[in-house]
C-alpha cells in the first residue's frame, strides 16, 4: 500500500463526512495499494475505512495473493460457491462511525460495474449511503508525485524514439503496416507494452480513430503515426503529422493550423489555468476551421491513458501541478484529411510547463 497516497486520501474522504471508500479492480485500486487484481466476473473490493485498518474483500481463489502483493492485514475470503454479500456485510458492520449516523461510503461512479454496486446494497445495513468519489481520487490522482513522474517521462521517451523511428520509413511505396510493425517493434525491445503504433494515411487520417489499412503511402499524403504503450504501469500517447510530398495548399493549411492550435492551447496552461481556458484557446486559434475541429483539446494521462484532466469547454476546475497531459487538438476535414499534433506536458509546482516529448513538427518525406 502506498503510505502518502492513502493517508492523503482519509484527509480527503474525513473532509467529506466519509466513513471509507469501497475501491473494485482498476487503475485507482493499483493507485493506493500498487498493484490490482484482474477485473473479472468475481467480487473483489478494498476497502479503506477513514479510521481503522484496510480490508480486502476476496475469493479464495486469489484472496491471499492479492493481500501479500498489496500488504493488507486483514483479508475476508469466500468460495466460488458462497455468495460474496455476507463477506461485504461483516465489513460493513465493523466500519467506525464514531459519530453514530448513517453509514456513508465512496465508491467511483465511473468506474464501478453494476454487480458490483449490487453487492455492496445487498451486504451493507439498512439506509446506508453511497456517495460518489470521483472527484476526490481525481484531484489526488492529478498530481503526479517524483516517482510517477520518472516513469511517465521514461514512457514518453520510449514512444518518441519509437515515432521517429517509423518516420525514417515514410515515402512513396511504404506501406503503413511496415511503419506499425517497425514503431511496435521498438517499443517491445525497450521493454514497453505497445497498445497502439499506427500509420494511418491519406483520405482516412479525417477521422480521428480511423484504423490503418495497409495502404501504401502516395504523395501528397498526410500521416498520422501515433504511438501508445504502458511502461510499468503508465501510460505514453502521442501523435505526429507527417506528409508525403507535394502537400497540396490545402492540406499544408490544415497542418499549420493544427501547429497553431496546439501553442495556443500549451500557451494557455500555466498557474490556476483550467481545461476550458485550454480548450477555448485552441478553437481561437483554429477559428477558421471551427467545424473541423471535432473533440476536446486533450486529456490527462498516467495509470489510463485518458483520464482527468479533460481538456473541454466546461471545464472549470483548476489543473493541478503535477499534472501530465496529452496536448492534441486536431482538424478533420473531408476531402483534405487530417492533422494533429499530440504530445506530453507536465504543470509545475513552481507554475512552469515542461514538455515531455520532444516530436518535430515539419517532417515531409518524399
Amino acid at each position: 500500500m502506498h503510505a502518502a497516497r492513502n493517508q492523503r486520501l482519509r484527509q480527503e474522504m474525513g473532509k467529506a463526512g466519509l466513513d471509507g471508500i469501497v475501491l473494485f479492480p482498476g487503475s485507482t485500486f493499483a493507485y493506493l495499494a500498487g498493484y490490482t487484481p484482474l477485473s473479472l466476473e468475481r467480487f473483489v473490493a478494498l476497502v479503506l475505512p477513514t479510521r481503522g485498518e484496510s480490508v480486502l474483500v476476496a475469493p479464495l481463489v486469489e484472496a491471499d495473493y492479492v493481500a501479500e502483493r498489496i500488504g493488507v492485514q486483514r483479508t475476508v475470503r469466500f468460495p466460488d460457491h458462497v455468495s460474496p454479500v455476507g463477506a461485504v456485510g461483516r465489513i460493513m458492520g465493523s466500519l467506525d462511525r464514531s459519530d453514530g449516523r448513517t453509514l456513508k461510503l465512496g465508491i467511483e461512479y465511473a468506474r464501478a460495474r453494476l454487480f458490483e454496486r449490487e453487492t455492496l446494497s445487498l451486504g451493507g445495513p439498512q439506509g446506508f449511503e453511497m456517495a460518489n468519489v470521483d472527484p476526490i481520487v481525481e484531484l489526488l490522482r492529478m498530481r503526479k508525485d517524483q516517482g510517477e513522474l520518472r516513469i511517465l517521462s521514461e514512457a514518453a521517451s520510449i514512444a518518441t524514439e519509437a515515432i521517429m523511428l517509423g518516420c525514417e520509413r515514410l515515402g512513396p511505396g511504404c506501406s503503413e503496416k511496415e511503419v506499425a510493425e517497425a514503431m511496435r517493434e521498438s517499443i517491445r525491445e525497450r521493454g514497453a507494452v505497445p497498445f497502439q503504433a499506427s500509420a494511418v494515411s491519406g483520405p482516412e487520417t479525417a477521422f480521428p480513430h480511423a484504423v490503418q489499412t495497409g495502404r501504401r503511402f502516395q504523395r501528397g499524403d498526410t500521416v498520422l503515426v501515433a504511438a501508445v504503450l504502458t511502461w510499468r504501469g503508465y501510460y505514453a500517447d502521442l501523435t505526429l503529422t507527417a506528409g508525403i510530398a507535394p502537400l497540396s495548399g490545402a492540406t499544408a493549411d490544415m497542418i499549420e493550423g493544427a501547429r497553431r492550435m496546439q501553442a495556443a492551447a500549451v500557451g494557455a496552461l500555466g498557474p490556476d489555468s483550467t481545461p476550458d481556458r485550454l480548450d477555448r484557446a485552441a478553437r481561437e486559434a483554429g477559428a477558421p476551421y471551427t467545424r473541423d475541429f471535432l473533440h476536446r483539446s486533450g486529456h490527462g494521462v498516467g495509470l489510463d491513458v485518458h483520464e482527468p484532466p479533460f481538456l473541454n469547454i466546461g471545464g472549470n476546475r483548476p489543473i493541478q501541478p503535477g499534472a501530465v497531459m496529452s496536448i492534441e487538438p486536431g482538424l478533420y476535414i473531408p476531402g483534405v484529411g487530417g492533422a494533429r499534433f499530440e504530445d506530453e506536458f507536465l504543470l509545475t509546482e513552481t507554475g512552469n510547463v515542461e514538455k515531455l516529448s520532444e516530436l518535430p513538427q515539419n517532417i515531409v518525406a518524399g
